[in-house]
């Protein structure tokens, strides 16, 4: 699985935090690191307790929520990083970074936790069609920023940072606790979703020139468009046939359609059966 660690609320607290701390360090140390003990599992032995005791509390004010799931270190590939803690619900998706030892709200801290919830919602499947809510919990912070407001549903899907201190992440919780009659996020479907669903330049291609000729997505006044794209066109169909493999590049000024000849490309190829690989630089 992608996350170091799933499980429902009702599990994650039934749990020994020896056990979630050690499952953490065997997923870190699986991940590549020499070390299982280092800066990081030191902030999981503290952020794990507080986690628990702020869950129980959530439970209290809404047991319902005992069914929401917990998952921790969730990567996102693109970014090279790990969203600390993700908490799904049959509402929003609630996105959680954690500032252990913290006294305070730093503005990169909330860019970093506005990021991660901004990548989910672009690239992540399962995540695409659901309000995101990113909250920074800086442990040690007593008070709150002068400038935050209280929480407000919108219909925005990235809603704004929430800001939690050393008490209150419970409380916010709960405040998220609002089902819009949409099915309770299960963390495994959740947790192995397709992380990229966007197209590639070749399934864009066909979908875009499916039933369309060029000139429907695009003026373009290059005269030898069209040449360069049969000429590239014939060279791979050449390299199909004499079963060798060819890399072909395709030159030219800012502007003078390089990509839209490369689209061309892509689509007649696919609709004869050649198999391509492409990448534009």
């Amino acid at each position: 699985m992608p996350a170091y660690y799933r499980a429902t609320i009702g599990e994650f607290l039934s749990a020994d935090p020896q056990n979630i701390l050690g499952g953490l360090q065997l997923a870190y140390a699986a991940d590549g690191f020499l070390s299982q003990y280092s800066k990081q599992t030191q902030a999981w032995a503290t952020i794990i307790p507080l986690l628990k005791t702020q869950l129980e509390i959530l439970v209290r004010i809404t047991p319902a929520t005992i069914a929401w799931s917990v998952i921790l270190e969730y990567p996102l590939y693109r970014l090279r990083k790990r969203i600390d803690v993700v908490v799904l619900t049959e509402s929003p998706i609630i996105v959680i970074e954690c500032k252990v030892g913290s006294q305070e709200f730093l503005a990169q801290d909330r860019r970093q936790i506005e990021e991660y919830a901004l990548d989910l919602r672009d690239f992540h499947a399962a995540s695409s069609s659901r309000r995101i809510v990113p909250i920074l919990w800086s442990t040690l912070a007593t008070e709150l920023p002068r400038e935050y407001p209280e929480y407000v549903s919108s219909n925005d899907q990235v809603a704004s940072t929430i800001f939690v201190g050393v008490q209150g992440l419970a409380t916010q919780l709960s405040k998220l606790s609002i089902s819009d009659d949409r099915p309770l996020l299960v963390a495994e479907t959740w947790d192995r979703s397709a992380y990229r669903p966007v197209p590639n330049i070749i399934e864009a291609a066909t979908s875009i020139f499916s039933g369309h000729d060029v000139r429907a997505i695009a003026n373009y006044d290059a005269d030898n468009l069209n040449i360069a794209s049969a000429r590239l066109v014939a060279l791979i169909q050449e390299a199909k046939d004499l079963k060798k493999r060819y890399m072909l590049f395709l030159s030219g000024v800012p502007g003078a359609g390089k990509t839209l000849a490369g689209l061309h490309v892509v689509h007649n190829a696919i609709s004869s059966g050649i198999v391509l690989s492409c990448t534009e630089i």
